[in-house]
């Protein structure tokens, strides 16, 4: 591709971006498979846009009360077309986020490292890459990258254990510049680490290919096959699900089709199952755990339906058998690129599952054997769209964080706001001490624009004034009975402040000294 025919695609896709997801685009009667191409910067066809529903009869009750409150905690880069990773590259005991970002027009990947107290830190900016997961898939203590561009799969290494990856040391062989979803893990069971990428094809066959280490920075195709005719398929899941000791690969795709392979010797492998959901835009797969305790994993498909945004989740029945126990769909009044997440967002041992939609994103927690529940709906603040959400436990406290992509304004552009559970004792920062009567702020220090945790016990809470260094009351508050308080004050500039608790009397009952950083 010429340098100016690049160009020109990287003007397209913020605009893409936001006009595929405005109603505008959907006229009276036209289908609801209608798809909006987007590109990368090395050109790759993207998954669809966010488009519209035609139909007027899509709605949406949200929750009145938050029943699983979430507090943003800081604020990062986008994870633009819903691609992220973690790890800990450079084995300093610090996890990181790698996203792939537009600064000014330019894609690449770059890593965010957790510093503590909130504050994730900008740590590298590297080259054009849709990263999909972090290994040492050669064992040389090495981390690597390994992610999409164009038409190849790229594998960046670390030159040392203590650095990031940013040496490109592996390129496969020429595929399609539609993304592949590439995935990694052992299927075959024999010690030696796999690429797992599909070749997506536009209005062609959707083929998979395995590609296996074979020594340092070196790798050989070792499978390929034809997964169906004209489906692109989306993210992989990869565990045991019937139980069987074989490890399966588990995926979906723009038509709704499942596909589940399985290794059943070195190098080998089958489609040992395959069905359809009823669902298109079906790209989002999640799972290979049980959540519901009845001992067998469940695999969680997420795509659209004639409800919504919807996911059909799987449990085994036997061996290569499964069967559909549950189905979940909401509706905001858009369809589009699919996106789900399951995580423990409040450190209960137990993972909750995350479903996006256009504007808003819900949270299941399994009930019954086989049943899901909706716990709560969060809805971007301002309004516009959402662009995708990732979870990992980054700042290592026991909870993981929502990371949600989404666009805050046409003129500000797209953001992550990155989103935590208010859970106490294993919370980011010092919680209150039992039989403590001084006033707890936490965390603290803070980032500008996150929530507080406000408690003082034995202490009697009617006002919360906040000042600056200099005496003047900037904000004020009357918590409720619930505690700790939660309160988002706002964003501040950098400083020291002074938060006061006042009594039903007028008197300061209590006061604290807050930091907050940028």
């Amino acid at each position: 591709m010429s340098q100016q025919r690049r160009f020109s695609i990287l003007f397209l896709v913020p605009l893409l971006l936001i006009l595929a997801s405005r109603p505008a685009l959907c006229a009276e009667g036209e289908s609801l498979l209608q798809r909006v191409p987007l590109f990368d910067a090395g050109g790759a066809l993207l998954p669809p846009g966010l488009i519209c529903a035609p139909y007027a009869s899509i709605r949406h009750e949200p929750i009145t009360q938050a029943a699983f409150p979430l507090d943003r905690i800081a604020e990062a880069f986008p994870c633009l077309y819903q691609q992220a990773t973690f790890g800990d590259t450079d084995h300093d005991g610090r996890n990181e986020v790698i996203v792939y970002v537009n600064d000014n027009f330019t894609y690449h990947y770059r890593i965010l490292e957790a510093q503590g107290n909130n504050v994730y830190a900008d740590e590298y900016s590297g080259d054009p890459l849709l990263p999909y997961a972090v290994g040492d898939l050669d064992a040389d203590g090495k981390s690597e990258i390994i992610g999409q561009q164009g038409s190849y799969v790229y594998v960046y290494e670390s030159s040392d254990a203590s650095t990031y990856p940013t040496n490109l040391v592996w390129t496969s062989p020429a595929m399609s510049n539609i993304v592949g979803f590439t995935a990694i893990g052992d299927t075959d069971r024999d010690g030696k680490a796999e690429i797992i990428h599909s070749m997506n094809l536009l209005g062609g066959s959707s083929e998979l290919f395995i590609y296996e280490n074979t020594g340092d920075n070196s790798f050989a195709e070792v499978y390929h096959t034809i997964v169906e005719p004209g489906a692109a398929s989306g993210e992989k899941v990869i565990g045991d699900f019937d139980g069987d000791g074989l490890t399966e690969i588990a995926f979906s795709g723009v038509s709704g089709d499942i596909s589940v392979y399985e290794s059943s010797a070195d190098n080998t492998w089958s489609r040992t199952w395959t069905d359809s959901t009823g669902m298109s835009n079906a790209y989002g797969a999640e799972g290979g755990v049980d959540t519901d305790g009845n001992g067998k994993p469940e695999l969680f498909i997420a795509g659209n339906s004639a409800l919504g945004w919807t996911t059909r989740i799987y449990e085994a029945t036997g061996d290569n058998q499964f069967a559909l126990v549950d189905s979940l769909a909401m509706a905001d009044g858009y369809i589009g690129s699919s996106c789900n997440a399951l995580a423990d967002l409040d450190g209960s041992g137990k993972r909750k599952y995350l479903m996006q939609g256009a504007k808003h994103f819900w949270i299941y927690a399994p009930g019954s054997p086989g049943h899901w529940n909706l716990v709560d709906v969060y809805q971007n603040p301002t309004g516009d769209n959402h662009f995708g959400l990732q979870t990992f436990d980054l700042n290592k406290n026991g909870v993981a964080e929502i990371f949600y992509d989404l666009e805050v304004s046409i003129q500000s552009g797209l953001k992550s706001w990155i989103l935590e559970h208010p859970r106490g004792p294993a919370g980011v920062g010092a919680p209150p001490e039992a039989g403590a009567s001084r006033l707890q702020v936490w965390p603290n220090p803070c980032v500008s624009g996150v929530s507080w945790n406000v408690a003082a016990d034995r202490l009697s809470i009617d006002q919360l004034d906040l000042y600056d260094l200099s005496g003047r009351r900037i904000s004020s508050l009357r918590p409720g009975t619930s505690r700790p308080i939660h309160w988002d004050p706002g964003y501040l500039g950098t400083g020291i402040y002074l938060l006061k608790a006042v009594d039903e009397r007028g008197a300061t009952s209590a006061t604290a000294r807050v930091a907050v950083i940028r």
